[in-house]
């Protein structure tokens, strides 16, 4: 019955129940995905445990929570980008009281909490009231909705994707990745000891994959001029969402505007299997403003995250 008392149920639900509740959330997260759940104890040595947040009248949602141990005393809480809800309005306050009492904060145990909550004075006090302290910023991004189209984008990103149309660019469309991920992720290891830059791991890049259905969650996507691969880009979808995880593009491809047309294809792919919205995968304006500029040209809604707590 709604007003029931809330309690999240830990570990009893199977991979088909976790894959059920994602496919049924609106606006899935990717590191509240099974894929996800299944990469990083690969990754990090995490264990993956999850709840389904239930009442007197049944689900309302579900959390994925990871724990890292250290010498069987210490250890590291990530609960990221939940908990997601299956319906409107939500229990907020009960289920981050019961995800407090579950895992509270002590000497040996450190908590890293990014709520699937706007930034605002309200989600902060929601946040302080429940137990939690703020511990770093926010995390900001853009939604595409699905299917794309091109009188949303900006007049200089449709230009320029129009542009690469008339190249003479070959688009290779790999649904599961075993064909072309390893090189993308060559290339993209090179650029980042090149460049310095911070981003998603191979490693983590190649677990999600390797956990991804075949066929409908995974997809790499590579530009050719001629007999050379010049761009590719990795997608993961969760639910009815996806995340551009990561891209390289080389001096070829710059020219010819290859990753304009790779993420237009991506997301003339993804609305054909049923996807709703592409995450392009963060944005900072201040470090990175090119790559925002670029990211903002899809005519997205752009949005922020509370931040991280403890």
């Amino acid at each position: 019955m709604p007003g029931s008392p809330v309690e999240i149920v830990w570990n009893e639900a199977t991979v088909d129940d976790w894959r059920r509740l994602i496919g049924t959330v609106d606006g899935g997260t990717l590191p509240q995905s099974w894929a996800y759940a299944q990469a990083m104890p690969a990754v990090e040595g995490q264990i993956p445990h999850f709840g389904v947040i239930r009442d007197g009248s049944g689900e309302l949602g579900c959390v994925l929570v990871l724990e890292r141990r250290a010498m069987s005393v210490f250890s590291r809480i990530s609960i990221h980008r939940g908990p997601l809800w299956l319906k409107p309005d939500p229990p907020l306050a009960a289920t981050l009281v019961a995800l407090r009492r579950r895992w509270p904060r002590r000497p040996w145990r450190r908590v890293s909490f990014i709520p699937e909550l706007p930034a605002g004075a309200d989600s902060h006090r929601l946040l302080v009231e429940t137990g939690f302290r703020r511990a770093g910023d926010g995390y900001r991004s853009i939604l595409v909705d699905l299917p794309a189209r091109r009188e949303r984008l900006r007049a200089t990103w449709r230009h320029e994707l129009q542009r690469s149309e008339r190249r003479d660019l070959a688009v290779e469309i790999d649904r599961h990745g075993k064909a072309t991920l390893p090189w993308l992720l060559q290339r993209c290891e090179i650029d980042r000891k090149l460049r310095g830059y911070r981003g998603p791991s191979n490693r983590l890049a190649l677990q999600l994959v390797l956990g991804a259905r075949v066929g409908s969650e995974a997809l790499v996507l590579i530009a050719s001029h001629g007999a050379e691969r010049v761009a590719g880009i990795l997608v993961i979808r969760h639910g009815d969402t996806a995340t551009y995880l990561l891209g390289w593009t080389g001096a070829e491809g710059r020219r010819l505007g290859a990753t304009h047309l790779l993420l237009w294809r991506a997301m003339e792919a993804l609305a054909g299997d049923g996807a709703k919205r592409l995450d392009l995968g963060g944005i900072n304006p201040e470090a990175a403003p090119g790559l925002t500029l670029f990211k903002r040209g899809l005519g997205g809604r752009e949005y922020e995250l509370i931040g991280t707590y403890t």
